[in-house]
């Protein structure tokens, strides 16, 4: 079992898209060629998994509230006798654009206002 690396997405940004093949999640010593399956048992609503050989996330949002850290359970499925089943985990954490970046306050200045007796400004 190998443990996953996190993964971090802004707010925002473009779809966020990953892939985690059979072997980083499983290693079969000896290498007895067992088809894999991977799922995703748990992760959150505005991430896409799509199972398989390989399995692909897709991350998108505008939510405010999804910024965080939210971990991603990875289930490995041998068809071996009898049925071998690993778990990796990693997380993925969402970043929000407004907490980290910086507004300097930066001194404007006004130019003089000028009116004519009989104009209206």
């Amino acid at each position: 079992m190998v443990a996953l690396s996190s993964q971090t997405y802004i707010l925002d940004d473009p779809s966020l898209t990953w892939s985690i093949t059979g072997s980083l999640v499983t290693t079969q010593v000896p290498a007895c060629g067992y088809s894999q399956i991977l799922t995703s048992t748990t992760h959150p609503a505005f991430v896409l998994a799509i199972s398989g050989a390989t399995i692909t996330f897709s991350a998108f949002s505008r939510n405010f509230l999804d910024a965080g850290s939210h971990p991603i359970i990875v289930t490995s499925t041998l068809d071996s006798l009898p049925t071998t089943f690993t778990q990796s985990n990693f997380d993925l954490i969402v970043l929000n654009p407004c907490d980290s970046t910086l507004i300097s306050m930066v001194p404007s200045s006004i130019e003089n206002f000028v009116s004519f007796a009989g104009f209206s400004s």
